[in-house]
């Protein structure tokens, strides 16, 4: 997968030397959901690429090296004297009498004691001003920390980023306040009965809305086999669900890392679920923490206890069975408001329609106010989307139907059997539709009384004896049939044979004409027949090309267009000379080709699950290639049985569904006109029938005839469709801030907290359309307009509004909440706070507050809801509730983001052990996005590191088409306080790695997967930064030389770059973990070093 990773290595807590070796993995695999390591290239920078970076510390101080060659001089000279020691002995034992060698050995025995306490003073003395002297320059120990913490003091640590994502408090905080929430979130999908207890009886409601109460026959629960589903994590009529306090435990400490002072403290809990998942726990104790003399530690432990959805312990992968963390608090209580600090978009901007909203508090906020689905079944309403007044904003998923003025109904659907059920292959011409069954073609009419009805003339073509017919062809006076053995050629008004061409023909797929050539593709490869003499026709040339799966010619006839499945292939050849056919350029596609049409220079070949447009203008150089997926419009038909291109149109049938597509305006986005699908004609417009039923080849097809749509359908003959088209009638409206009383549409999708729970983000659950897809193969959803398809200057209005929570008290200055969860609260359950005074977009700006409770006639802080509590409405748009506007744009931002520069700087020396790894990223990033960023450590203590993420947004000013603008761009910040670098006495690197599935605020994934890099080691944030250059359409025009990589190499063997200065890595490998292995050796990361 693509990665982008840095490598750092740290020697204990003094300032020790860093060598930072950064490595790019630039790889093509994919990361399509749950179909890994498949391309999806969708044109511009749209591919199936990760990036990901590691950024390591290495080396020792001066000071340790000083440290270390002393003690080994000292270790020298004791080994000296032990030598001495014996040999005194020695000479004294063997003296036999000898007085003077007695003295002797005396004497050396003596001098050797002597030497000994020496050495002793002053080994202490070097390390008395060793360590003085290492203090005052921060090079040493510091003095209210002492050495460096054994890695036994960290033991469990590592599961924070990984088994644990989050947590509040977070780990060895300090000044917490006592009347906190306690909040942690999972990695894993969470069985909550094992950690809530049920203690209000409730379960989940048969609508999967909620919870309810089960009651004596639990008739409102939903059941699995019989057995209600309880539901853990919520209140009922003031009865709350608990903690089980031996799964997760809290505990006062009698100081920082002391002792357990009493019983682990009780609390009710709240989960918030996701679909029904549970990952976030709310803990609310039942007494305030702390005490109100002196500030206090608190100890979290979470036990393995808890339990996955498959009922395996969280931690069963860890080297700990478990993971704890303490934070202080003071010896106040919180009560002041949260308010919000910032929002994007900002207040009045223009912003493309595939944008995720954001909103981040001063503080942290219980996520139970705060996140949530929304849409018109679900219940969450403390945060809405609305598309102002005169808007489109679907709740479902309902594909366009309009393209220009006209929409299409259908009025009529009709049948006919009159030549049999089973028609698999259909031709219009003149006013006669030419209809395949087997191997006959029977030619069908209008009816007389009525044109929706066919009836069959008693004209057929039959091949006799040659097998069924794989394709028709019609030119001019004549019809063309390709049988299973040869082609046979007709009369179009008589129907007598003309002639015949039987030699060579196998396994035929399909043909085309172009002046007196007959084109064939069958099993063999690519034939040219020349049929200027219908009744004697000759093979003209051969193009040999096995395991043809389909073919077609261009509109000119100069060249031909090949498909085959083994190997997966599309070829391009040049068919101007019939008698010498030769190959233009050829392709591999990631997956078999079926059906193919020809629309000027687009080639569009349905292939398994979707369909490629191949850019054919430009054959001998280049073919680009756009992916593109029908069955995200309209009704989901199945796999494509058949391409039609009619004049600026391309039909699209499928299994169950007939599409019709505009290719005029952009032939590489096509837009849907129609979208038919079986199940949905009406019994008031034809017969009432079962027609799921697909055919069991893939022969069904359609043709037009102006307002009327002929269709085969397997079992019930040829189905008749008429369109009629009617003037649209959209109503956009230029929506101002008085119009919000008129309310809007609410808009369907989800809000999830992240950042430390201090931010909030909105994604719409309504695709793009045009089957826009980001880098990882993924949806790209957008806020929905009522715009024209192909109109991207066209523009919507929206409103943000944001609910604060109703307050406990009806006089005073408390913000305390009630409790109800009826709007917005931070974790001390403090309402929220805004204030009067409104900007030019009649936006609230980001910070305004006053903590002053708004009051006004016959209400008190918080507006009552009026009308519709899903929609934005003036009546409600008062302090102590936030709200803002901004402008959405028809078109899609399709600028995929990169890592621009990273701190630690490429091969930093001397970074600090509790130095952050900090990011930064060139757009404003999605942060629940960045889950998976994670942080290893070589050579392995077996605890791993334990890190926190934390963001922050800067505005600069770049030039996008010759225009500066102000862009918003993220920074990520990766704390790890429980453990500083390099702890335990050795040096260690330190692995960064940032998926490429993290993606900026417009959807796009990190692709193409490039970052800073220099080839000698830098100081402090890397410098020069990685630079990428846009077009007014978001073309890269530009990639500067500091970047890795300026191109994408997509051979597996050779698609990861790893980039470090050390040479002797090679710098193409075939996935990050060649990449990891390679460095992760003593030759380039040395845990060891010592004085030239």
């Amino acid at each position: 997968m693509r990665r982008f990773l840095t490598l750092f290595r740290c020697r204990r807590a003094m300032s020790a030397p860093f060598l930072v070796a950064l490595l790019l993995s630039l790889s093509l695999s994919g990361i399509l959901l749950s179909v890994p390591h498949v391309v999806h290239a969708t044109g511009g920078d749209f591919g199936i690429e990760q990036v990901d970076q590691q950024i390591g510390l290495s080396g020792n101080s001066i000071v340790v090296i000083i440290l270390r060659v002393i003690r080994i001089l000292l270790g020298f000279l004791g080994l000296l004297l032990v030598i001495m020691i014996l040999y005194a002995g020695y000479t004294i034992m063997t003296a036999a009498g000898n007085e003077e060698k007695v003295n002797t050995g005396k004497t050396i025995l003596q001098n050797a004691i002597i030497g000994t306490v020496i050495i002793m003073f002053s080994f202490a003395i070097v390390q008395f001003a060793i360590t003085v002297l290492g203090r005052a320059t921060g090079l040493g120990p510091s003095p209210s920390g002492g050495q460096t913490p054994s890695i036994e003091t960290f033991a469990g640590v590592g599961s924070l980023g990984q088994v644990i994502t989050d947590h509040y408090p977070v780990p060895d905080q300090i000044a917490v306040y006592r009347n906190t929430k306690i909040v942690i979130t999972f990695s894993d999908d969470i069985d909550p009965a094992s950690i809530v207890n049920n203690d209000n009886n409730t379960c989940w409601a048969s609508d999967g809305s909620g919870s309810v109460e089960i009651g004596e026959n639990g008739e409102a629960c939903q059941k699995i086999d019989g057995e209600v589903i309880p539901y853990y994590g919520d209140c009922i009529q003031d009865v709350c669900d608990t903690l089980k306090t031996d799964v997760i435990s809290v505990h006062r400490l009698s100081d920082q890392k002391g002792t357990i002072e009493g019983e682990s403290i009780g609390a009710d809990v709240r989960v918030s679920y996701e679909e029904g998942i549970a990952h976030t726990f709310v803990l609310y104790p039942h007494a305030l923490l702390g005490n109100d003399a002196e500030d206090q530690w608190h100890r979290v432990l979470v036990t393995n206890d808890v339990r996955n959805k498959k009922d395996e312990g969280i931690f069963d992968l860890q080297s700990t069975d478990s993971y704890a963390w303490e934070f202080q608090t003071n010896t106040d209580v919180d009560l002041t408001p949260p308010y919000v600090i910032d929002v994007s978009p900002n207040p009045g901007e223009t912003v493309k329609k595939n944008r995720i909203l954001k909103i981040t508090f001063n503080e942290p906020v219980d996520p139970m106010a705060v996140q949530g689905l929304v849409g018109p079944n679900q219940s969450f309403s403390n945060v809405l989307v609305n598309a102002l007044p005169g808007e489109t904003a679907p709740a479902d998923i309902v594909p366009p139907l309009t393209q220009g003025d006209a929409t299409y109904t259908p009025s009529f659907v009709t049948f006919t059997t009159d030549a049999g059920s089973n028609a698999n292959g259909l031709r219009f011409s003149e006013g006669f539709l030419y209809a395949t069954y087997g191997n006959s073609v029977i030619k069908l009419a209008p009816s007389f009384e009525t044109t929706d009805t066919l009836i069959a003339t008693g004209q057929a073509f039959n091949n006799t004896g040659s097998g069924n017919i794989r394709d028709v062809q019609i030119n001019g006076s004549l019809i063309y049939t390709l049988g299973d053995n040869g082609l046979f050629v007709y009369d179009k008004n008589t129907g007598e044979q003309i002639g015949t061409y039987t030699a060579d023909i196998s396994a035929p797929t399909a043909m085309a004409i172009s002046g007196q050539y007959v084109f064939v593709g069958d099993g063999q490869g690519l034939k040219a027949i020349d049929a200027s003499d219908p009744g004697n026709l000759r093979l003209a040339s051969l193009f040999p090309y096995t395991n043809m799966a389909n073919m077609a010619l261009s509109a000119d006839g100069q060249t031909a267009y090949l498909v085959k499945g083994s190997p997966k292939m599309f070829t391009v050849v040049h068919t101007a000379e019939p008698e010498n056919l030769t190959v233009l350029n050829e392709i591999a596609l990631p997956s078999s080709p079926k059906e193919i049409a020809v629309f000027g220079t687009r080639v569009y070949v349905s292939v398994t699950g979707g369909m490629k447009i191949i850019d054919v203008s430009q054959p001998t150089v280049d073919l680009p290639i756009v992916q593109f997926y029908p069955k995200s419009f309209g009704t989901d038909g199945g796999e494509v049985t058949s391409l039609v291109v009619d004049e600026e149109r391309l039909f699209v049938v499928e299994y169950f569904n007939v599409k019709l597509f505009d290719l005029a305006n952009n032939p590489d986005e096509p837009s849907l006109l129609f979208s038919f699908a079986n199940t949905d004609i009406p019994s008031e417009l034809g017969a009432v029938i079962n027609l799921l039923t697909p055919l069991a080849d893939t022969d069904r097809t359609v043709v037009r005839n102006g307002d009327l749509l002929y269709l085969t359908q397997s079992g019930f003959g040829i189905m008749t469709i008429r369109l009629d088209s009617a003037q649209s009638d959209v109503d956009l409206g230029q929506i101002g801030e008085s119009d919000v009383e008129t309310g809007g549409a609410m808009v369907a999708g989800q809000w999830k907290i992240t950042n430390g729970y201090r931010t909030i983000e909105f994604v719409s659950s309504v695709p793009c359309g045009n089957n826009v897809m980001n880098s990882c193969g993924e949806p790209v959803y957008c806020l929905p307009t009522a715009c024209e398809s192909y109109d991207k200057t066209c523009t919507s209005s929206y409103a943000v509004f944001v609910r604060t929570a109703s307050l406990k008290e009806s006089e005073g200055a408390s913000f305390l909440s009630a409790g109800l969860f009826d709007g917005v609260v931070d974790m001390a359950d403090n309402a929220l706070d805004s204030a009067p005074g409104v900007d030019s977009s009649g936006s609230l700006p980001p910070g305004a507050h006053d903590e002053q409770i708004y009051e006004s006639t016959g209400w008190r802080h918080k507006a009552p809801i009026v009308g519709d509590i899903k929609q934005v409405s003036t009546d409600e748009l008062y302090p102590d509730n936030y709200w803002w506007f901004f402008t959405v744009e028809n078109d899609v931002d399709t600028r995929a983001p990169y890592i621009s520069q990273v701190n630690p700087g490429v091969d930093q020396q001397g970074v600090s052990p509790s130095s952050p790894v900090n990011i930064y990223f060139s757009q404003e990033m999605s942060l629940d996005s960045f889950d998976g960023i994670s942080i290893k450590e070589y050579p392995s203590t077996g605890v791993g590191l334990g890190y926190y993420r934390s963001s922050d947004d800067v505005v600069e000013e770049e030039t996008i088409g010759g225009v500066p603008q102000q862009l918003t761009k993220s920074i990520l910040h990766l704390y790890h306080p429980a453990r500083p670098f390099g702890a335990g006495g050795d040096d260690r690197y330190y692995f960064t790695t940032v998926p490429g599935a993290v993606k900026a605020l417009n959807g796009f994934c990190m692709y193409p997967g490039r970052g800073p890099y220099d080839d000698v080691p830098q100081v402090g944030i890397s410098t020069p930064a990685c630079e990428v250059s846009y077009g007014a359409d978001w073309e890269i025009t530009q990639v500067s030389d500091s970047c890795r990589a300026l191109l994408v190499d997509i051979t597996s063997s050779t698609d990861t770059a790893c980039i470090t200065t050390n040479d002797s890595v090679p710098t193409a490998v075939d996935e990050v973990q060649t990449c990891i292995n390679q460095l992760s050796t003593p030759s380039v990361s040395p845990t060891n070093f010592v004085l030239p």
